[in-house]
């Protein structure tokens, strides 16, 4: 498993968390409760994340 850090898009507080063996990356933000899924693509040469806000939560 290899830590990974990326910023919140949402409200942009730093994150960490870890690749699983598929190479995805599963995070929740501490501040604003954003949930972030990222996955290397190696055919494509590229990074999808996806990004799900939670409104209504403090």
């Amino acid at each position: 498993m290899k830590p990974v850090a990326l910023f919140c898009p949402n409200c942009g507080h730093k994150v960490v968390g870890y690749q699983d063996e598929d190479g995805a990356v599963r995070l929740i933000c501490d501040r604003c409760k954003s949930v972030m899924f990222s996955k290397f693509h190696p055919k494509k040469c590229e990074v999808a994340i996806k990004v799900q806000v939670r409104h209504g939560e403090n």
